[in-house]
C-alpha cells in the first residue's frame, strides 16, 4: 500500500510504502496536496515508494518538498540513480535556499558510470549536491551515508564526521576509492570551521586514511581551526596510516592538530610498524598536545620507540590510553618498556601523563616517573634562572611551588647559588 501521510498539524509529510502505479492520476493530488501544507518542517521519503515513477514526476514530487517554507529537516532512504538526481534538482534549482537545518541521506547506493579510460565514477550527483548544499546557510546537520550497488565487492566501510564549535555536523559515509572522493569534498563545504574530524569503521583498503591525509596536508594552516581528529578502526591499512603519520611529520609551529586520538585493534606484529609512524612522527611535529592510543597499540616495542622519539619533541603533554582492554594484549614491562620511559623523562621536560597501569605502583621505577611527571606538570623544569637573577625573584617562585616539596627541593638542588644569596639576603 502507498502512504503519503501528513500529521493533524500539517507540519510533518512521509512518503513511503509499495511504489506508485505511474499511471495513477492520484500523483497529481498527492503533489498538490504537499503545496497546499506550508507548515511543513519535516519529510520523510522512501525510495520504494517513487520507484517506478518517471523522472518529471520524480523531479516534481521533490521540488513540492524542497520548496515548502518551512521545511527544516529531510530524511531520504534508500535512494537510488534517478531519485537521487531529482532531489538534487530539486535543491539545485530552489528560486530560494530552502530553510533546511538537517538533511539525512541514507542508504544512498548509485550505480557506477564507466569512464572512455574504464575506470568507475559515481561521485558527479554528489558533486553537485554539495555545490547546492553550500548555498543552504541555515544547514547544519547532514548525513550522507553511501552503500555499495548490489554485488560490489567491498574492502572498506567507514563513515567520517566533520563538526564544528557551532554544532555544525557532517558524517559521510564511504566504501571504495570513488565515494571516499567526497570526504574531503565535504570537509572544503565548512573548512575554515571544521575543529574535529572522526573516523570510524573498517578500513582495510585505506581509502578513507588517504583521504583524511589529503585533508590534511592541504590545510591552510592561517585559516584552519581543526585541532582533533580521532581514528577508530576495527582493521586498517598500515600504509595509509603511515602516510597520514607522514603528512603530520610537517605540521609544525604550533599550526596543526593538538589532539590525536589512534584505535585500532591490531595484534602485536600488525602493531609495530603502525606505532613506529607514529612515533618517528612525534620527532618533527611541534603541534601534537594530546596523544590517546588504543591498548593494543601500547606494548614494550611501542614504549621504546616512543620513548625514544620523545626526548626530540618539544610540545606533546598527555600520552594516554582508551579503556578497552583487548584479550591477549602484550603489556608493557618494567624493566623494558618502562625503563626507556623513565630515561625519555630524564631528558623530556614537557610529557606531563603516561600511562602506568601496567606498572607496579610500589616500584621505584613507578615513583620516578611520578616525579618527573609532577615536575613536567608544574613547569619547573622549564624555568630559565640565572647567577644574575635577583634573589626575591626565586624566593616568590619557591613560595609559589610551597606546597610540593619535590618540587621546592628540585629548585633548590639545580640553583644552589641562588639559594645561598638569598640566605644572605639583600
Amino acid at each position: 500500500m502507498s502512504l503519503l501521510e501528513i500529521d493533524d498539524l500539517n507540519t510533518a509529510v512521509s512518503l513511503h510504502g509499495e511504489p506508485l502505479d505511474p499511471s495513477d492520476d492520484g500523483i497529481d493530488t498527492l503533489i498538490r496536496s504537499i503545496l497546499s501544507c506550508r507548515r511543513i518542517s519535516r519529510g520523510f521519503v522512501e525510495e520504494r515508494f517513487l520507484e517506478r515513477l518517471s523522472e518529471a514526476k520524480l523531479q516534481n514530487i521533490f521540488r513540492a518538498l524542497v520548496r515548502r517554507p518551512a521545511l527544516e529537516s529531510l530524511k531520504c532512504c534508500g535512494l537510488r540513480d534517478r531519485s537521487f538526481t531529482a532531489l538534487v534538482k530539486a535543491i539545485r534549482q530552489s528560486p530560494h535556499p530552502p530553510p533546511l537545518t538537517r538533511l539525512w541521506i541514507i542508504g544512498l547506493a548509485l550505480a557506477p558510470t564507466f569512464s572512455s579510460t574504464g575506470s568507475t565514477s559515481s561521485t558527479t550527483g554528489l558533486e553537485l549536491l554539495i555545490e547546492a548544499l553550500s548555498n543552504v546557510p541555515t544547514l547544519q546537520a547532514v548525513n550522507l551515508l553511501l552503500i555499495a550497488p548490489e554485488g560490489y565487492t567491498i574492502e572498506s566501510s567507514v563513515n567520517v564526521e566533520f563538526r564544528s564549535n557551532e554544532g555544525i555536523l557532517w558524517e559521510v559515509g564511504a566504501f571504495d576509492h570513488y565515494s571516499a572522493v567526497m570526504i574531503p569534498r565535504c570537509f572544503r563545504y565548512n573548512s575554515d570551521r571544521w575543529t574535529n574530524i572522526k573516523v570510524s569503521g573498517v578500513d582495510v583498503s585505506g581509502v578513507a586514511i588517504h583521504a583524511i591525509s589529503d585533508i590534511l596536508a592541504s590545510l591552510d594552516p592561517s585559516r584552519s581551526a581543526l585541532d582533533r581528529m580521532e581514528i577508530r578502526l576495527d582493521a586498517c591499512n598500515q600504509q595509509a596510516v603511515r602516510r597520514i603519520a607522514n603528512v603530520l611529520a610537517q605540521q609544525q609551529d604550533h599550526r596543526g592538530l593538538k589532539e590525536l586520538s589512534l584505535q585500532v585493534e591490531e595484534n602485536l606484529q600488525s602493531s609495530v610498524p603502525i606505532m613506529a609512524s607514529i612515533s618517528e612522527m612525534l620527532v618533527t611535529n611541534s603541534c601534537l598536545e594530546w596523544l590517546q592510543l588504543s591498548r593494543s597499540l601500547f606494548h614494550d616495542q611501542s614504549a621504546c620507540c616512543l620513548a625514544r622519539c620523545l626526548t626530540q619533541n618539544q610540545t606533546l603533554k598527555v600520552l594516554d590510553l582508551t579503556y578497552e582492554t583487548p584479550a591477549g594484549r602484550h603489556p608493557v614491562t618494567e624493566d623494558k618498556g618502562y625503563k626507556a620511559l623513565l630515561e625519555m623523562l630524564k631528558v623530556n621536560q614537557i610529557v606531563e601523563v603516561i600511562p602506568t597501569y601496567d606498572l607496579d605502583h610500589d616500584s621505584p621505577v613507578f615513583d620516578q616517573i611520578e616525579y618527573y611527571l609532577k615536575l613536567n606538570e608544574s613547569g619547573v623544569r622549564r624555568v630559565q634562572l640565572s647567577v644574575n637573577t635577583h634573589y626575591e625573584e626565586f624566593l616568590e617562585l619557591l613560595e609559589s611551588e610551597g606546597d610540593d616539596l619535590d618540587c621546592v627541593f628540585y629548585l633548590l638542588s639545580k640553583n644552589p647559588s641562588l639559594f645561598r644569596r638569598m640566605q644572605a639576603g639583600p
